[in-house]
């Protein structure tokens, strides 16, 4: 069994059971206020492992699964035997990191909660961007293939206006701080990357 699947039957199995037991669920999502007040550190990384429903589950499972396995492949080349660990740091890292500045903004807010696997799957996506710039894929039910490149600029900017009109429930700020997170963590471990990763954009 891969380390993808093993993630997506905890995150999958994670949340069903927090849905059965309102009280886990309580226990698990991010709330800045309590982390704050209670020191509850924990739920910076158990929050990426429940979800609000299926749909959100199923959303995340299914990108997670899309990109995930090609990122396997890739770590196995960049990093050996230690591709594993890797995989999950960059998922549960991009977890963490992308509820630093949720943390910061609503930490006097307690009625403020957010959850959900999504700052970690950003974190994988744009891993695959940044080593793939030129790959192209459909999302979901979309017959038209989209550079990844072209994809991940749009995604920044989409992600950077909603947080800024802050007009709906999703935590838009997750998903833009998770997404810069991917690429740092293999800037960081990889340098030499950058200059491929710009090869590849000259020579489209």
């Amino acid at each position: 069994m891969s380390v993808l699947t093993i993630l997506l039957l905890v995150i999958g199995g994670t949340s069903v059971l927090a849905w059965q037991k309102p009280e886990l669920l309580s226990k698990l999502l991010f709330n800045p206020y309590i982390v704050d007040q209670r020191k509850e550190y924990y739920r910076f990384v158990s929050s990426g492992f429940v979800h609000s429903d299926i749909p959100h589950l199923g959303f995340n499972l299914y990108v997670l699964y899309t990109f995930g396995e090609a990122i396997e492949i890739a770590f196995g080349e960049l990093f050996g035997a230690t591709w594993a660990f890797h995989f999950i740091a960059l998922f549960v890292l991009g977890v963490i990191v992308s509820e630093v500045p949720t943390f910061f903004k609503h930490r006097k807010s307690p009625y403020y909660n957010s959850l959900g696997a999504s700052g970690g799957v950003a974190s994988v996506v744009f891993a695959f961007i940044f080593l793939f710039p030129k790959a192209e894929f459909s999302f979901l039910f979309i017959p038209i293939g989209f550079p990844a490149l072209l994809y991940g600029v749009g995604y920044l900017a989409y992600s950077s206006y909603q947080e800024k009109k802050n007009n709906d429930n999703i935590n838009h700020s997750a998903h833009l701080w998770g997404s810069v997170f991917g690429v740092v963590y293999l800037i960081v471990l990889k340098p030499s990357l950058v200059p491929y990763f710009f090869e590849q954009v000259i020579n489209w």
